[in-house]
């Protein structure tokens, strides 16, 4: 049954829009309110253990029998089985007091919690076992009583004829209520709503509640259950939209009151299955059975057990393919991360790879470039060498050719062999040719390396440099030979051939300066070689 009623709901909430925006607002109410109902339930506590803490030191049965009387009606709605014992409690203290109104009034509080315990012929016989003599002023809570009772019986009996029959005697209680009784105004408009709801006159309980519910405290006990048949006539009038809503505010007010006897959130409950919303309807139901099971509402639990498997599966459900989805997704990004930590291994062994063929490349090239540069180095040197040499041999064949005509002139002369000679001699002074020689080497070095003299005294301790380097007329015969060796001429023999000098003077030169190195001695000539290379 119960199941057909939840497929009627969702076939309707379907052919009705949702005002998103006010539906959602309150929704969002509801829930900050379920989360925090505990709050709400423990000022109702602290409420009955004042009363209970008055009624230990109550000194007269009066007193006694009015907070008790406080404390059933503050239980009813919180916990049915306390609210039995204070309202058994009452009654006992009623009988003791002898007061006839106060035993009815117990007995009448205690057929109400039977009532809501679903004890219906229990609370039936309790009330007959009074109705003989019921005083005046205690008629109409009796016939109240009665009312919400057969209301009940309509409510949860299955049995059409039986369901007709309490319905009939609900509707005799009614009218009696509303006319021969004097009701407080706020139960004359519960009752006054009932029967026009049960009469089908919607638009004018409607009307009548609205204006009331206006009035109040929307979060109040009176303001929820006005607010509790306004959904039942806005369901009935095919508004669910409006409906749902009020029920909501009435399922606010509930909790604010701290009443676990409720049927509001339990409605709630359905709609948001209906709607599709499982998450709210698990919550919902869950803490609408928490409540019943609480107050001892049996009726209302096993009512809710239904709902609240079907609700509980389509959660599970909803939480199974969650936690598949969640699978998956882990799996594919585990998946992903085991790929991506491959492909980093792969390229850290191909980086790994590159960076030594790199450095090969790079060690292959450093090499080129000391060839390279080697070769350059050559090839300037040996530039000079011809322009240098080329020079010095023109200039020799123009002296030789000038010595040449002047002997040959002098020969037709017939000038005397002597003379001859000492004008050989004359044109041809080897000391000036040499001097010649070694200035015109001078030039070419530091044409070459204009840097070579400073940067060889930088190779010789402090105390030995300038004065091997060069002089005023040029270099210094130990800086020529130097000069050689960076040519790339090392031999001694070729050196001393070179400048004419002996070769021992060449040796002991070379010696010399080796001795008066910064470095190593043996490091000296290399070092010597490096001097205008070319750097990079």
């Amino acid at each position: 049954m119960k199941h057909i009623i939840l497929y009627c709901m969702a076939a309707l909430s379907a052919a009705v829009p949702l005002r998103a925006g006010e539906l959602d607002s309150c929704l969002k109410e509801l829930d900050y309110y379920v989360e925090n109902k505990a709050v709400y339930a423990e000022r109702r506590a602290e409420r009955i253990d004042s009363l209970k803490m008055r009624l230990a030191y109550a000194s007269t049965l009066e007193e006694k029998i009015s907070i008790a009387n406080h404390l059933d009606l503050q239980y009813i709605v919180y916990q049915t089985d306390s609210a039995l014992v204070y309202a058994n409690l009452m009654l006992e203290y009623a009988k003791e007091s002898g007061n006839r109104a106060r035993i009815v009034e117990s007995t009448v509080n205690v057929a109400r919690i039977l009532d809501v315990m679903g004890q219906y012929r229990e609370a039936l016989n309790l009330l007959d076992s009074v109705a003989d003599d019921v005083p005046q002023n205690e008629k109409m809570s009796f016939a109240y009583c009665r009312l919400t009772i057969y209301n009940s019986l309509v409510e949860y009996t299955l049995d059409r004829y039986s369901k007709e029959k309490y319905d009939s005697l609900a509707t005799v209680y009614r009218d009696s209520v509303l006319n021969h009784y004097s009701l407080t105004p706020m139960n004359r408009l519960f009752v006054l709503a009932e029967d026009m709801i049960r009469s089908e006159r919607y638009e004018e309980a409607r009307l009548m509640l609205e204006e009331k519910y206006a009035s109040l405290d929307p979060k109040e006990r009176d303001a929820g259950i006005i607010a509790y048949s306004l959904g039942i006539i806005y369901r009935e009038l095919g508004d669910e939209d409006t409906s749902t809503l009020y029920f909501i505010r009435s399922s606010i007010a509930d909790i604010c009151s701290g009443v676990k006897q409720h049927k509001s959130l339990q409605i709630v409950s359905e709609t948001m299955y209906a709607r599709h919303d499982i998450d709210r309807a698990y919550r919902y139901a869950k803490s609408a059975m928490e409540d019943y099971i609480y107050c001892n509402a049996r009726l209302r639990t096993l009512e809710m057990s239904d709902i609240f498997i079907l609700i509980d599966h389509a959660y599970q459900e909803k939480k199974h393919q969650a936690s598949t989805i969640m699978m998956t997704f882990i799996i594919t990004i585990t998946s992903f991360i085991v790929i991506l930590l491959s492909l980093l291994v792969y390229l850290r062994r191909i980086n790994r790879r590159l960076k030594t063929v790199t450095k090969r490349y790079y060690d292959a090239n450093v090499k080129i470039r000391s060839v390279s540069d080697r070769l350059r180095d050559a090839n300037m040197i040996k530039e000079e060498y011809i322009s240098l040499y080329m020079e010095q041999s023109s200039e020799y064949l123009d002296k030789m050719n000038q010595i040449k005509n002047r002997v040959n002139r002098n020969i037709r002369r017939g000038v005397e062999p002597k003379a001859l000679i000492e004008e050989l001699e004359k044109t041809m002074d080897m000391e000036s040719e040499v001097k010649n020689f070694y200035h015109a080497f001078d030039v070419t070095i530091l044409h070459m390396f204009p840097d070579f003299p400073a940067r060889l005294d930088e190779l010789l301790v402090p105390e030995a440099r300038g004065i091997y380097s060069r002089t005023e007329d040029g270099l210094t015969p130990e800086c020529r030979i130097f000069a050689l060796i960076r040519l790339g001429i090392t031999d001694s023999a070729k050196i001393a051939s070179f400048l004419r000098y002996s070769l021992s003077t060449i040796y002991n030169y070379r010696t010399k300066l080796r001795n008066k190195a910064l470095g190593k001695r043996e490091d000296f000539e290399k070092n010597v070689m490096k001097i205008g290379a070319l750097q990079y």
